[in-house]
């Protein structure tokens, strides 16, 4: 258990080991800022403690009748107490008392090396045999006397180290660590109850259960990730509810088809041949070829809303426009429709596989089946500033009412020119719109040819490291 705690990934021992962690850089800022402290020229502990002593020796110096050598014991003894008090082996630092001829009279504590080489009143660093040592030098009777105080720099350390390192000092830290671990254990843990709470209410939900998550109360820290998990709980709903309705939708345009060819196959089986039997047999025939088309129509609708198809192919735009043309040009000469392509010559570019293809195709058969018999069909290929590549397809038809523009992407609608002349699914523009969102392009509607019909035109930029421009003498304007 404890390995696992150790490896898993855990919100809860990151915080615990960040709190300690705090706790232990707090130490580690005392003890920096405590051996600064005592070690601070002129004002720390030690220079403090060493210009003390230099003010006892020169009150003992001015003493009248007073023995030096008697008196200066009591100091020499003090030193060596505190010494043991501090936890080094002799004494702390030393002094010296010397004439005006620098003759030595007195000395005490630490035995000095020879400063005469050293220059200066007061506090002065000097090396001197190796060591780095903290002088005080000042002078007494009128400068008949002078006092010296020294002290290493090693022994400064010592000190320090023996304050804050002590055993006494490391077991009352070891002692506050557990009592500092429960409080920040307890921290952490009601910390993350909100989230622990979150988690079981989730856990509790019933399947298909998309309501939005309540926080209570509304923790702030909670509010972002509760926000972006609602975002996501109504995207899916969302999308749920857009797969019901189609769903729903595809059946019952399916039901439709299947009841003419279930009526048109009993027609069939009761009937002898003769006329009757031949128009049974032609509208089953257009009743299976209904159902095949819609069915096609909503996988590839399916295909585009769910994202398939996005991985790009190199196409050439303008031979794909062509040939869709040609595959429409027996129904559009059925009708007495004439088809016309203007636009590049040549266009390649790197598009989503079929997803340019499909909107192509059904552009063409909307405007051929809603078309006016007669009339004309027009594709254009253009290829705008900033890389922005068109395709629109217009006819001189009936066209739409300017109410239907709104309703024309819905699936299964179908407009008001629509007739049973001109039998369709009414998801060729929803297949047109799908393509459009997976292009990241925009489609637009406006008149048709000579002002008349409709004009149906999808937009996108192309990608600049990936598509080639040929030559296109004919580029539309």
């Amino acid at each position: 258990m404890m390995k696992r705690w150790l490896t898993h990934p855990s919100i809860a021992r990151r915080q615990l080991l960040s709190l300690l962690g705090a706790y232990a850089l707090v130490w580690l800022v005392v003890v920096a800022i405590s051996s600064s402290a005592a070690t601070w020229s002129d004002s720390g502990d030690y220079d403090r403690e060493m210009r003390s002593m230099s003010n006892v020796i020169d009150s003992v110096i001015q003493t009248p009748g007073l023995s030096l050598s008697s008196a200066l014991e009591s100091v020499r003894l003090k030193l060596v107490q505190d010494g043991k008090l501090a936890g080094v082996d002799g004494a702390p630092y030393g002094f010296e008392v010397r004439d005006a001829a620098d003759q030595l009279i007195a000395r005490g504590g630490v035995v000095l090396p020879d400063f005469k080489d050293v220059v200066g009143a007061g506090f002065v660093n000097a090396d001197v045999q190796g060591q780095r040592w903290r002088l005080l030098r000042e002078v007494s009777l009128g400068g008949e006397r002078m006092i010296i105080v020294a002290q290493t720099r090693e022994m400064r350390w010592k000190l320090l180290s023996a304050g804050i390192f002590n055993t006494t000092a490391l077991l009352q830290l070891l002692a506050c660590i557990p009592l500092l671990f429960l409080p920040i254990w307890l921290a952490v843990w009601t910390g993350l109850a909100p989230l622990r709470r979150l988690s079981e209410s989730l856990s509790a939900r019933q399947a298909g259960d998309l309501a939005p998550v309540q926080l209570d109360p509304p923790h702030r820290e909670l509010m972002p990730m509760a926000d972006a998990l609602n975002g996501t709980l109504a995207r899916l709903s969302e999308l749920l509810n857009r797969e019901r309705a189609f769903l729903a939708d595809a059946a019952h345009e399916l039901r439709t088809p299947l009841a003419v060819i279930s009526a048109q196959y009993d027609t069939l089986r009761h009937s002898p041949s003769g006329p009757q039997w031949d128009e049974a047999l032609k509208r089953l025939g257009l009743g299976v070829n209904r159902s095949a088309r819609l069915v096609n129509q909503l996988l590839v609708l399916a295909r585009l809303e769910a994202g398939d198809g996005s991985r790009r192919t190199r196409v050439d735009l303008a031979n794909l426009m062509r040939d869709c043309l040609a595959l429409q040009a027996t129904e559009a000469a059925r009708r007495g429709i004439e088809l016309s392509y203007l636009g590049c010559d040549s266009l390649i570019a790197w598009v989503p596989e079929h997803g340019v293809e499909t909107v192509v195709h059904n552009l063409v058969s909307n405007a051929i089946r809603y078309g006016r018999p007669g009339g004309q069909v027009e594709a254009v290929l253009e290829l705008g500033e900033e890389d922005w590549c068109g395709i629109s397809v217009s006819d001189d038809g009936p066209g739409l009412a300017e109410d239907e523009h709104g309703k024309v992407f819905e699936r299964f609608w179908r407009g008001s020119a629509a007739t049973t002349a001109s039998p369709g699914s009414g998801l060729g523009l929803s297949i047109v719109m799908a393509a459009a969102r997976q292009l990241e392009g925009q489609v637009r509607m406006s008149p048709g040819l000579g002002g008349k019909g409709l004009r149906v035109s999808l937009f996108w930029r192309l990608e600049r490291e990936r598509w080639e421009p040929a030559a296109t003498p004919g580029t539309a304007p």
